[in-house]
């Protein structure tokens, strides 16, 4: 049995441990370790994720093995992972803690509504469902919209007076005196036979259904201008969805999931949306159209889906994430309308932690990626483009908060414009681009006549000058050239 460390200390987010077992299920590595804060997924709230790090030193490209789900059997808590570890091995596990904050305020938020409600109205709690942007509470009582506001009403009152919350262990007894009626069974999924009547409801706020009739090809929410959270999932007809809302409450979110004949989705009139929290499992959806939705911070993907092209020209200024690449089919990114800033982790996922070119040859399917014209605009954590299909790539413009910029293993990339100065990155892992067969790198104009007057416009030169350091790349493979030749040298290749 692991010592189960949240319960120690919930506010816990790093840790070190021990490798106790390791087993492989569905083509992913599950590791067990003596001790963990990874909360394991249960009651409604989802397992924790994070990354699994060496026990010390710096931490390279590719050493990091990144915690998708923490599932719990037979007593056992399982990581499931992205790379590989022995037991036996040490780690140093880091929790995604905005995440894992996440669930314990929706979580602690659905025992403060469950007792509300059973205080109000002797109703009881049958399910509970917590999700990223969006969370479902069960209740076996019918509630009129008026009672749903006081009890929201109530509920947030309680929230902003900081009440302590303390932890106890009732004895048996006290439990029994406790507890709720046994709940009824709701096993048998709820299926939706006449989803076009929800579109005339004005004072809808939030709508989830797990399953969609088959019967339905086409969700039209478009006259509900207080809707500001949606969930619609196993539609297996569903062929278009257009959802449209004035709404501009904090945290709007869409999250669409198992539509295999899902070919339009139009957000266009929902100009509040921010977030998309799962746009799964949609393999003929090649376009995802976010150009009116300036308010747009997140998109995610944890599932295989068929996007190819983002559209983008948002100016959230704060954060965006576009998490899970590796799971869509994207071939072009679009920034250079967009003043944003990347939150962690940035297209890391295309890396497909680990996953190199000899072991997919196809390599993922970006081959455009565009950055704004104005430094600044784009600010990033760090940037991993491992084994893509681009020919060119211009990050003179980017600013980065942690300067680590990898380019990897991209077989057709030959053109790549840095500049090694202030702001921008700070560390770069260049190497096996264009088959292995050298790269031309270009610098801002005044970076390479300084550099070339004092015999520095080499790999050593640059960090000795810049404490720009280059990783992995001699300057055998390498050709230096200003990046005022940069647009003609590339002119034609997308």
């Amino acid at each position: 049995m692991p010592r189960r460390l949240y319960y120690e200390d919930v506010n816990l987010q790093q840790f070190a441990a021990t490798v106790t077992a390791v087993r492989e299920e569905e083509g992913r590595c599950h590791v067990a370790l003596d001790q963990t804060a990874f909360y394991p997924e249960g009651g409604g709230q989802p397992g924790d994720t994070g990354i699994l790090f060496p026990p010390e030193g710096p931490i390279r490209a590719g050493e990091q093995c990144i915690v998708t789900n923490t599932k719990e059997l037979d007593g056992e808590i399982w990581h499931i992972i992205y790379g590989s570890l022995r037991v036996g091995d040490e780690v140093r596990g880091q929790l995604n803690w905005a995440l894992r904050l996440h669930w314990m305020q929706q979580h602690l938020g659905q025992h403060i509504l469950s007792a509300l409600v059973k205080a109000c109205y002797d109703g009881n709690t049958v399910g509970v469902h917590f999700g990223r942007e969006q969370s479902a509470v069960d209740f076996d009582c019918p509630l009129t919209d008026r009672e749903v506001t006081e009890l929201e009403e109530s509920a947030a009152a309680v929230v902003t007076r900081n009440l302590p919350v303390e932890i106890l262990y009732p004895s048996p007894e006290e439990i029994a005196a406790r507890a709720r009626r046994p709940a009824p069974d709701t096993a048998e999924p709820i299926r939706m036979s006449d989803f076009e009547n929800l579109k005339y409801l004005p004072n809808l706020q939030s709508l989830g259904i797990q399953y969609i009739d088959d019967a339905v090809t086409s969700i039209n929410l478009v006259n509900n201008p207080k809707l500001f959270s949606v969930f619609l999932g196993e539609g297996a007809n569903v062929a278009s969805i257009k959802i449209a809302s004035s709404s501009t409450r904090i945290s709007s979110d869409i999250g669409i999931y198992n539509m295999p004949k899902l070919t339009s989705f139009d957000v266009s009139e929902f100009p509040g949306l921010e977030y998309i929290s799962q746009l799964d499992l949609c393999p003929l959806l090649k376009t995802l159209d976010l150009r009116n939705n300036h308010n747009i911070c997140a998109v995610e993907f944890y599932e295989p889906s068929g996007v190819e092209t983002i559209l983008f020209e948002g100016e959230y200024v704060n954060e965006f994430a576009l998490n899970d690449m590796g799971n869509i089919k994207l071939t072009s990114l679009d920034l250079s309308k967009a003043k944003i800033k990347f939150r962690m982790p940035l297209l890391e996922s295309m890396e497909h932690y680990g996953t190199t070119h000899n072991e997919n040859p196809s390599g993922h399917n970006l081959s455009s990626f565009i950055f704004p014209a104005t430094k600044g605009d784009v600010v990033m954590s760090k940037l991993y483009l491992i084994n893509t299909k681009l020919r060119k790539l211009d990050v003179t413009n980017v600013v980065s908060s942690q300067g680590e910029l990898i380019v990897v293993q991209n077989p057709l990339l030959l053109h790549l414009a840095i500049d090694p100065r202030g702001s921008s990155f700070t560390y770069a892992e260049i190497c096996e681009n264009n088959m292995g067969n050298g790269i031309t790198i270009y610098l801002p104009d005044e970076v390479y006549d300084m550099l070339q007057s004092t015999g520095d416009l080499n790999v050593q030169g640059i960090y000795d000058v810049y404490k720009f350091l280059i990783a992995d790349l001699s300057d055998s493979d390498v050709t230096w050239a200003r990046y005022s030749t940069y647009a003609a040298a590339t002119a034609g290749i997308d």
